[in-house]
């Protein structure tokens, strides 16, 4: 069977698990919701987040995103949120990963994967998934085809529940969320970290790597509606 944890320890007050109703918007703002997604055969991290919609920025704004970008220095966290969503509160709806028991057949656990993610699905209403791009070394291509399993039913879950997807190379990810292309875990994490404004880092790791590609969709999003 899959085990699914709901509401994975990433630094709410007092230790307590992140769930839904631990954040709530005002009812008379918009929102839009995204689901991050870092897939893997045996542990697949997912991260919810919530935002309001990004307001429209003066035309004294609009040229922050340039200078920003001679700003950036190698191995530092910087915030990258743009003018549209510097007053904005980005809200973890929940985060946690889904465990799929190893020795069963590819087809069971494939099964499984796609149950608990409908399930997610299903009560997270997602407006859109962001998912990381398949890259294969050549010198380690059987890891890449065993991913590609796990990525076809996840993409095929968005699919069946009419959610767009967009993939994102994990370089793109790390320049757009730490300002670095080439970040260590260490830093992807502590850029998670200050995004979100929590206090301990998302454990396991597959968690953070999700909120990540969560928070790459929800920047490249913001700087795309400045241009």
């Amino acid at each position: 069977m899959s085990l699914r944890r709901l509401g994975s320890m990433v630094g709410a007050p007092n230790n307590l698990p992140i769930s839904r109703e631990n954040f709530t918007l005002n009812a008379a703002t918009t929102t839009q919701r995204i689901i991050g997604i870092d897939p893997g055969l045996r542990v697949t991290g997912y991260g919810v987040l919530e935002w309001q919609t990004p307001v429209v920025p003066s035309p004294s704004q609009r040229s922050v995103p340039a200078r920003r970008s001679n700003a950036v220095q190698e191995h530092s966290v910087v915030p990258l949120l743009s003018p549209g969503l510097t007053k904005q509160r980005i809200r973890i709806v929940e985060a946690g990963v889904i465990r799929v028991a190893a020795g069963r057949s590819m087809e069971l656990r494939l099964q499984e994967l796609k149950k608990s993610l409908d399930e997610i699905l299903t009560e997270c209403h997602p407006q859109v998934m962001a998912i990381e791009q398949l890259y294969a070394h050549y010198e380690r291509t059987q890891p890449a085809i065993l991913m590609g399993h796990a990525r076809g039913v996840i993409m095929l879950s968005a699919a069946e529940h009419d959610v767009p997807v967009t993939s994102y190379a994990a370089t793109s990810v790390k320049k757009t969320v730490s300002g670095h292309g080439r970040a260590p875990k260490e830093q992807m994490q502590a850029a998670v970290c200050h995004h979100l404004g929590l206090k301990t880092t998302p454990e396991p790791h597959d968690v953070a790597d999700a909120l990540a590609i969560a928070l790459c969709h929800l920047f490249s999003q913001s700087l795309n509606s400045l241009k």
